[in-house]
């Protein structure tokens, strides 16, 4: 089902993300865009790393920074013996923790040129490497990914081992930071001169919230791990994947094809001492409408994930769309749910009151 407003904004993104996964399925490189930041914008080129060879390494060299990395899953940085480095924070950023820096040690001489980088990411990809078939330090900085990727953290390893594995690779992404020429006065090129780059070189374009919301909208996000009949209640539990903490969904009535279905998100107050009371009477007075309806859904977010922000309302999203709810009446007013919802094709029938602008509806471009 197509959500209502979901307008061109949603399905262009989807695209780019498409074009680009093909793109890196062939072998070709992608520029990604770091768009979270409006006033912080920069552009990568990124690599499936088991397909880097001299050729397109040195493209990369010779258009970006030269500081090639490599993202890694955290169990791949453990099985090759590539610790996070301590005391060192090479991009002045905590979500891209750099691991201890290699070299091949067959196949390469310095270490420095294209051809030897190039074979340093192509060994870090293959699943047959070991420890002891790199040397350290070296010139390619293997970067450790999130364990649960997106789910977890959305910086640019997340973003490009995510397009990797779903192009079909190993999840070993080479990414570099693209530089300006100079003319425009600035240290990294802006958004217009990375789209011209991508242009003059027929690269694939995406942006960081382009993946990062299509995997929310699409993407299999939790789990379900239980189920208890309690008639005329049925309590789904589910986790989020590659989480331990489970969160509930009281279904009365039918869920699956079913319309206009009464929808309440309850965020463990834990997680906000100072709200706990407040809390408890929302969700009194919602149990009270299911009940008095008898149909509707009240979802519990325990834990961490209550207040993670859009990964929060993106686990909603998950759980009403597995539970098959075909449309919802929220009983609370949140943006974000309500986007969310919306993303997974989930009609929402009574927005309610008149909803600030947030993160999530400027990036999803839905229901405007």
């Amino acid at each position: 089902m197509t959500p209502d407003g979901a307008g061109s904004g949603a399905t262009y993104r989807a695209m780019r993300v498409r074009r680009a996964v093909r793109a890196l399925a062939s072998g070709s490189p992608v520029v990604v865009v770091d768009d979270r930041d409006p006033s912080r914008v920069y552009g990568n080129l990124v690599l499936a790393a088991g397909c880097a060879n001299s050729a397109n390494s040195a493209f990369m060299v010779r258009h970006t920074s030269g500081f090639l990395c490599v993202a890694l899953p955290g169990a791949e940085c453990d099985r090759l013996d590539l610790p996070v480095m301590q005391g060192v924070d090479e991009f002045g950023s905590p979500e891209v923790p750099a691991c201890v820096t290699v070299d091949a040690v067959e196949g390469v001489t310095t270490g420095i040129s294209a051809s030897d980088r190039a074979r340093t990411a192509s060994m870090l990809a293959d699943a047959a490497s070991r420890p002891e078939d790199f040397t350290r330090p070296g010139h390619v900085v293997p970067v450790r990914v999130a364990d649960a990727g997106l789910l977890q953290r959305d910086g640019i390893g997340e973003v490009a081992t995510h397009l990797i594995a779903a192009a079909g690779h190993r999840p070993a992404a080479l990414f570099a930071t693209l530089v300006g020429d100079g003319i425009s006065g600035s240290d990294l090129p802006h958004r217009g001169e990375l789209e011209a780059f991508a242009t003059a070189h027929r690269l694939q374009i995406v942006t960081v919230t382009d993946v990062r919301d299509d995997f929310f909208s699409t993407g299999a996000l939790v789990e379900r791990c239980s189920l208890a009949e309690l008639p005329p209640h049925q309590v789904v539990g589910y986790r989020r994947i590659g989480a331990s903490t489970m969160h509930l969904a009281t279904v009365v009535g039918s869920a699956a094809g079913a319309k206009d279905v009464y929808l309440y998100v309850h965020r463990d107050p834990a997680a906000d001492p100072g709200r706990s009371g407040e809390a408890r009477v929302r969700l009194a007075r919602a149990e009270a409408m299911v009940a008095a309806a008898r149909k509707g859904v009240i979802v519990r977010l325990l834990g961490d994930d209550a207040m993670a922000g859009l990964v929060s309302s993106a686990l909603v999203g998950a759980i009403v769309d597995d539970l098959g709810v075909e449309s919802v009446c929220l009983l609370h007013n949140d943006i974000d749910d309500h986007r969310a919802l919306q993303s997974r094709g989930i009609e929402v029938c009574n927005p309610g009151a008149a909803y600030e602008t947030s993160t999530w509806s400027e990036r999803l471009e839905v229901g405007a």
